[in-house]
């Protein structure tokens, strides 16, 4: 297991008891308004990564003052979802 994104999948292995018990992996549960499963670290790191991609690009756009394109903003709020991560407001930046 790469040690990569260890501390924060522990955060989120925490959080995710906390809202919603001690569900099996690949279990499923609604979450503001997704449906997610518990993911094992290499799932995790592989969304994680995916949100962090996507919120440098919103960032990138938002900064440069250009659209935000939907489909991208969806995808990571989607992601975001996915690994519990409250997403940030590109809009308000």
């Amino acid at each position: 297991m790469a040690a990569e994104f260890l501390d924060v999948y522990r955060q989120y292995i925490q959080r995710f008891e906390e809202k919603f018990g001690a569900l099996a992996f690949d279990e499923t549960v609604r979450h503001s308004g997704y449906l997610i499963a518990k993911l094992r670290y290499e799932d995790f790191s592989t969304h994680w990564n995916e949100c962090l991609q996507l919120e440098s690009l919103l960032r990138d756009v938002a900064s440069q003052n250009l659209t935000i394109n939907d489909e991208v903003k969806r995808q990571y709020l989607d992601a975001c979802a996915k690994v519990l991560k409250n997403p940030k407001d590109f809009n308000m930046m």
